[in-house]
Order: structure tokens, then sequence, then C-alpha cells
């Protein structure tokens, strides 16, 4: 699989298989945006690894329940690399199983909360 030129954008990939992921992806060529919430630590431990292997790669700590948190995400991955060509959503929340383009910003609120504002 050659990915390069490709960028990646992996939530939950500070551990388990957001980080696998994140790492396969590097080995392949993409460029990749390790995102974490809690523990930073992991998250750089993923990052060291990429780059010890040579990849091109970054972490940044987002919220991915929180509308405004994904769009600043996004927003400085673009500007740090242009655009995102792959994502994968990985990141412990319960959602519908549908195509991404299709779910709603209700859709990907937690279960446990009552509204945006009581995450």
């Amino acid at each position: 699989m050659n990915l390069n030129g490709k960028v990646a954008l992996v939530t939950g990939a500070s551990r388990g298989i957001g980080a696998a992921t994140a790492k396969l992806l590097a080995a392949n060529g993409a460029a990749v945006i390790v995102n974490y919430l809690q523990n930073e630590a992991a998250a750089e431990s993923v990052v060291k690894k990429i780059n010890s292997s040579g990849g091109r790669v970054v972490k940044t700590e987002a919220d991915v329940t929180g509308r405004g948190a994904v769009e600043e995400m996004a927003s400085s991955v673009v500007k740090a690399f242009g655009h995102i060509d792959i994502l994968v959503n990985n990141a412990n929340i319960p959602f519908p199983i549908k195509p991404f383009l299709e779910l709603t910003w209700e859709e990907l609120k937690p279960r446990w909360c009552t509204s945006w504002q009581s995450c």
C-alpha cells in the first residue's frame, strides 16, 4: 500500500487499535496526526515510534465529542498539511454505523449527554 503524499488523521491514536493504525499508516508513507484526549505520554510514545521509523507525524489533543474541538483540530491539520485524505474515526465513542459523511453532530453526541452543553 503506497500512501505517500496522503495525510491521515487517527482519533484515539494514543493506544490500542488507534496507535497500531497510526503506525501502519505511517509505515506506508502517510503523514499521520495522532489524536488523543487524556494520555499525552502515550501519544508521545506513538509519535516517537513513528519518528524513529522516518515517518511524518504530529500529535494533537482534542475531545472528538465536542464540535468546536473537532473543527479546531481539523483546521490545524489543514493549516499544517494542506488537506486530510484519510480519517480513522477510532476514538471510543458510540455512534451509528453508517457512512461518516451521513453522520450528524447529534448522532455523534455521547449517549450519556443530555445536550452538548452538558458534555
